[in-house]
């Protein structure tokens, strides 16, 4: 767990957790000790005084796919291009790179972003944040993140 997560969202991953049923999860929470003061109910799940019935969990799994849902509709409209010319890059992509190679830049990139007359200045940075540096990892990491998405909404 990374030390600037949230509260908040502490709190989400250990309503997963508890859905789920992951002891990894579980545990981490149980040692959030002065945080279980903060909130009694919190406390009181962690150590497990409150034992989830399995109409229980589904509520926690549907409130988890909300949250899921919802996280993801703000990631779609915060993207610097819509997701049908994200899926249009990634066959380019796919095409070029195999012919070509990667010469580990995103030049192929910044060309079907002119291409498109998309500003390449404001979508290779959302990329890099992605984990696509260059053509192929633009291709590996991005496309794996965002192919679902892509799939259902085009």
């Amino acid at each position: 767990m990374k030390a600037h997560t949230s509260y908040y969202q502490q709190l989400k991953l250990w309503v997963l957790a508890m859905a789920v049923n992951k002891p990894r999860q579980r545990k981490y929470f149980a040692s959030l000790r002065s945080k279980r003061k903060n909130i009694p109910l919190l406390g009181a799940l962690c150590v497990g005084e409150i034992v989830a019935s399995k109409q229980e969990k589904r509520r926690r799994a549907a409130l988890v796919e909300a949250m899921v849902a919802e996280d993801t509709k703000e990631a779609i409209e915060n993207m610097p291009l819509s997701l049908a010319v994200l899926g249009e890059l990634f066959d380019y992509l796919d095409e070029t790179l195999e012919q070509e190679g990667c010469d580990h830049s995103p030049r192929a990139t910044q060309l079907f972003l002119s291409q498109k007359g998309l500003d390449p200045n404001q979508v290779l940075p959302w990329l890099e944040e992605q984990g696509g540096n260059c053509d192929c990892e633009i291709l590996a990491n991005v496309e794996e993140s965002w192919e679902s998405e892509i799939s259902k909404n085009t």
